[in-house]
């Protein structure tokens, strides 16, 4: 069986991107070492526009053998 994780970074008001579908809002930590975190985890299920924003940058992002899929795609 699978691990699954469940992370959101989400407002108090329950949306992830603000209205006009930034992300600004959401503080980058330095402490935080995300290269730890995602070579740990083979896949990254976004909705289909965080897909969009995130797809340039994905792969240096995530790691090489890091999949970062969307809800609307299979991947």
């Amino acid at each position: 069986m699978r691990l699954v994780r469940y992370n959101v970074a989400a407002s108090l008001d329950g949306y992830v991107a603000g209205p006009h579908g930034n992300f600004d809002w959401i503080p980058e930590d330095p402490t935080i070492d995300f290269a730890a975190i995602f070579a740990r985890i083979d896949t990254v299920l976004l909705g289909r526009k965080s897909y969009e924003v995130a797809r340039p940058w994905a792969a240096s992002r995530h790691g090489r053998g890091t999949r970062a899929c969307s809800c609307s795609r299979a991947c």
